[in-house]
């Protein structure tokens, strides 16, 4: 899950669909189903912040993953293991 680590066994939309959010690459991260159904239509990094298990470094790859610059998304990922 790009937000707490764990297992991804769902897609979540960073800009929810409900909100205009596309079914596009840059908006589409993989996310457990425990954070995709907290994080509901809330805007990604606003309720990531409120988490306990926020880290910066998976908030840089948020930001990464939704500008559409896939690598380094991956590589703030890896650093945050």
């Amino acid at each position: 899950c790009i937000y707490c680590g764990q297992n991804s066994e769902s897609i979540d939309h960073l800009i929810p669909q409900s909100k205009g959010g596309e079914r596009l690459t840059s908006n589409c991260v993989p996310c457990c189903l425990l954070c995709n159904g907290n994080k509901s239509d809330n805007e990604v990094l606003k309720w990531y912040r409120k988490q306990k298990f926020y880290d910066p470094r998976r908030a840089m790859a948020i930001r990464a993953w939704k500008n559409n610059e896939l690598k380094l998304a991956e590589q703030l990922l890896e650093y945050s293991k």
